[in-house]
C-alpha cells in the first residue's frame, strides 16, 4: 500500500481555517452527497486526474488546480489529498446537514468543497501526531512495525481491500449463517423475513445482491447507481426493500467507526434512483451487518426465544464451531488425515479445558487450530495511543486464549498428553499452529510479528526441551476470509496446504537475511500477512474466469437459486458515464453440468504446476549433467587412442 502524506489546509490557503460545515453550508446537500460518492469510488485519489482533467476543476479554476498540481508536484514526499478517511468524515458531515433549496454551483462552489476537504485532513493529520510520535520512541523494529500496523489501523479495514474478494467471501459467510439459524435460530429467521419482506433467505440474498454485483460491473470508478422501473410489477416491493438500506432518515449522531453509514450503505437520491455510497460497506453489508440484525430481532423478540448472551452465543457456536468446523473439514477431506474437533474433546471428557478448536494430523505433521472472533473496540482503535490499542490487542489475543492456548496445546502433543490421538513419534512431529482471525483488520502488515513475539515468549522454554526446537513452526495468523476463498477455489483439488504454508514461512524467514532496496520493501517481505502472500495465488485462479462474480456463480450461485432458474438471464443494471445500461448476463448463474464439464481446467493447484515444474528442471538438469559426463569421456577415449 502506497504511503502519502495529506495534503493541509494550510499549505494552500492562508487565514483562519473554518470547521468543514461552514465551507459547506449554502450548497445543495443533494449534490454533496453526489461529490462524497466519487470521491469514495476513488475517481479523484489520483491527484493529477483530479488538477488536470476538468472533471473536478472548471475553466474559471484552471490557474488554481495549476498552482495545486505545481505545489504538489514540487514536493519530494508523496503527497495525496482524496483518500478514504477523509472521505468518509466529509460524508457523514454531508448528511448530518440540513438541506437547503440551493442548486447553484459555480467555481467558487469548487473551491469551498476543497476547503472543506482540506480542513478534514488537516483534522486527521492532527490525530495521527500523537500515535507517530509514541511510534518513533520505539526501538527500530518496533518502529517499522508500528508505522505499517498500528498507524494505519484506524482506517484500513475501508483503504486496503479487493473488492471482488470481498463481496465472494462475505457472499459465502451470509449463507452459511443463513443455514446456521435454520438449524438453530428459526424464529429469529422468521422475524429477519418479516422485517424484509421476503419468503426466505434465498429471496433475501437475490434481492440485495443486485447490489454489489452492479459495483462489480462499474469498472470506471465512477459512482454505482440503482435505478428502478416504475412500470415493473415488483417496483413497490424493490423500492420498500431498497429503502430499508438507505440512509436518508438515519444519520442520528457520527462516531469513529462510521456505523451508520455501514449500517445503510445507499442513499436515496429520488423516488426511483439510489446510489451506492461506499463500494466496501455495501459488500460488508451481505454478511456482517447480519450480526446487528439478529441483535436486533434478538432485544425484542419473545422472552422464550431471547438468547442472553447473543455476542457470546453466535461467536462460540456459530463463528468458532459451525463455520471453521466446515470450512477445515473440508480442507483435511483425506482418509489419511486423523481431524478432531473441539466438540470432539468435550464429548469425550466435559472435564477437559484449553482443548484446541481444531486438530489434525497428517503423518508426522501436526495443524493446531485456535479460532477467535473478536473485535476490537471501535474507540480503542481509532484513539491513535499506541499503548491503548498494544494492550487491547494483548488482552484479547494473547491472554488465556489465543496465543497461550496454542502454547498449552503444543506441550500437551509434545508429551502426549493431549487426549484421542497419541500414535506419533515425539522426536518427529512437526507442529504448525495457526491462529483463525474473524475480522479483516487483522490481516494488516505486521500484526503477525507483533503476535510471534507474544508466542516466542510463551512457548521459548517448550522448544528449549527438544531436540529440534524448529519442529515447532512460527504461528501463522489466518483470516477467515482468506480461509474460504482458498476452500473456495481448491475445492476437489489435490490442494497441498501444508505446502503453503511452508512457502510462507521461508518467505518472512528468508527476509532476515535478504538485501532490498528500499527499508519499505524489505518492511513489507519481512512482515508480509498470510493474507496478502496468498492473495495473488487468489486473484491468478479468479483470472481464469471472467469476473470475481463468475466466481460467485460458479461457486455459491447453485446454493441461492432453484433448479428452475438455471441457465435464465440476470438483468443487472450499471451506471456508466451519467447513463443507465440494462445488461442482460445470459447463463450467469451456470448449471452443475457446466460447472463440472469445466471442473478440471478451475481445479488445477497452482502447488502441484510448481512441484511439476521443478521436477522437470530437475530431470532436465540431470540430463544436461549426464550429456556433458558422456561427451567429456568419449573425448578422453578418443585422446587415450590417439596417443
Amino acid at each position: 500500500m502506497e504511503v502519502k502524506r495529506l495534503l493541509e489546509f494550510n499549505e494552500i490557503f492562508g487565514g483562519q481555517m473554518k470547521n468543514a460545515e461552514e465551507y459547506l453550508r449554502g450548497i445543495e446537500k443533494r449534490m454533496l452527497i453526489r461529490i462524497a460518492s466519487y470521491f469514495l469510488s476513488g475517481f479523484y485519489e489520483d491527484t493529477t486526474f483530479l488538477c488536470t482533467s476538468g472533471k473536478f476543476f472548471s475553466t474559471p479554476n484552471s490557474d488554481f488546480a495549476s498552482k495545486l498540481y505545481d505545489y504538489i508536484r514540487g514536493k519530494k514526499e508523496q503527497i495525496g489529498i482524496i483518500n478514504k478517511h477523509a472521505s468518509l468524515y466529509f460524508l457523514e458531515k454531508v448528511l448530518t446537514m440540513t438541506d437547503c433549496e440551493s442548486d447553484e454551483f459555480d467555481s467558487e462552489t469548487e473551491i469551498k468543497i476543497i476547503q472543506a476537504y482540506l480542513s478534514i485532513n488537516t483534522f486527521l493529520v492532527s490525530r495521527e501526531n500523537p500515535l507517530i510520535e509514541q511510534i518513533a520512541k520505539l526501538d527500530e523494529k518496533a518502529k517499522l512495525v508500528g508505522y505499517m500496523f498500528y498507524q494505519p489501523l484506524a482506517y484500513s479495514d475501508f483503504s486496503n481491500y479487493d473488492y471482488g474478494l470481498e463481496v465472494v467471501a462475505q457472499t459465502i459467510k451470509a449463507i452459511q449463517f443463513f443455514k446456521f439459524c435454520e438449524k438453530s435460530l428459526p424464529h429469529h429467521l422468521a422475524l429477519f423475513y418479516k422485517k424484509y419482506n421476503c419468503k426466505d433467505w434465498k429471496d433475501y440474498m437475490k434481492s440485495y445482491l443486485s447490489i454489489p454485483y452492479n459495483q462489480l460491473l462499474n469498472k470506471t470508478k465512477e459512482i454505482s447507481t440503482t435505478v428502478l422501473k416504475k412500470d415493473d410489477k415488483d417496483f413497490d416491493n424493490q423500492r420498500l426493500f431498497l429503502d430499508k438500506f438507505s440512509i436518508n432518515n438515519h444519520i442520528e449522531q457520527t462516531d469513529y467507526d462510521f456505523t451508520q453509514i455501514r449500517k445503510y450503505p445507499l442513499y436515496k437520491e429520488n423516488e426511483v434512483t439510489y446510489i451506492v455510497l461506499f463500494d466496501i460497506f455495501s459488500a460488508e453489508r451481505i454478511y456482517r451487518s447480519l450480526y446487528f440484525d439478529f441483535k436486533e430481532i434478538n432485544d425484542t423478540i419473545d422472552e422464550e426465544y431471547r438468547i442472553k448472551s447473543f455476542r457470546g452465543t453466535i461467536t462460540d457456536i456459530y463463528s468458532e464451531r459451525f463455520i471453521l468446523y466446515q470450512v477445515l473439514d473440508d480442507f483435511f477431506n483425506s482418509e489419511k488425515l486423523i481431524k478432531l474437533k473441539g466438540s470432539d474433546y468435550k464429548d469425550y471428557d466435559k472435564s477437559i479445558k484449553g482443548e484446541p478448536d481444531y486438530y489434525a494430523r497428517k503423518g508426522n505433521d501436526v495443524f493446531l487450530f485456535e479460532s477467535k472472533d473478536i473485535l476490537l473496540n471501535a474507540e480503542i482503535k481509532s484513539s491513535y495511543d499506541y499503548n491503548k490499542i498494544h494492550d487491547d490487542l494483548r488482552k484479547k489475543l494473547n491472554e488465556d486464549k489465543g496465543v497461550k492456548q496454542l502454547c498449552n496445546s503444543i506441550k500437551k502433543i509434545l508429551n502426549k498428553e493431549l487426549p484421542l490421538d497419541n500414535d506419533y513419534g515425539q522426536k518427529q512431529i512437526n507442529i504448525y499452529p495457526i491462529l483463525i482471525l474473524h475480522e479483516r483488520i487483522y490481516s494488516n502488515t505486521g500484526l503477525n510479528s507483533i503476535i510471534n513475539e507474544w508466542y516466542e515468549e510463551s512457548i521459548k522454554e517448550v522448544k528449549s526441551k527438544i531436540e529440534k526446537p524448529e519442529r515447532i513452526k512460527p504461528l501463522i495468523i489466518i483470516d477467515l476470509d482468506t480461509l474460504l476463498l482458498l476452500q473456495n477455489l481448491e475445492q476437489g483439488t489435490d490442494f497441498d496446504f501444508k505446502d503453503l504454508l511452508d512457502q510462507y514461512i521461508r518467505k518472512i524467514g528468508y527476509a532476515d537475511n535478504a538485501i532490498f532496496k528500499s527499508t519499505y520493501d524489505m518492511v513489507v517481505n519481512k512482515y508480509l500477512s498470510f493474507k496478502d502472500f496468498v492473495e495473488p495465488i487468489i486473484t491468478e485462479k479468479i483470472k481464469k474466469k471472467d469476473s470475481p462474480s463468475e466466481l460467485y456463480m460458479h461457486k455459491v450461485a447453485l446454493e441461492l437459486f432453484d433448479k428452475s432458474d438455471i441457465d435464465e438471464y440476470v438483468e443487472i443494471a450499471s451506471t456508466k458515464k451519467g447513463r443507465i445500461l440494462d445488461n442482460k448476463v445470459e447463463n450467469n448463474i451456470v448449471s452443475k453440468k457446466n460447472i463440472n464439464n469445466n471442473k478440471e481446467k478451475s481445479q488445477t493447484s497452482s502447488f502441484i504446476k510448481k512441484k511439476k515444474k521443478r521436477k522437470n528442471n530437475a530431470i532436465k538438469k540431470g540430463k544436461s549433467i549426464i550429456k556433458k559426463r558422456r561427451v567429456r569421456r568419449k573425448n578422453r577415449r578418443k585422446n587415450q587412442k590417439q596417443q
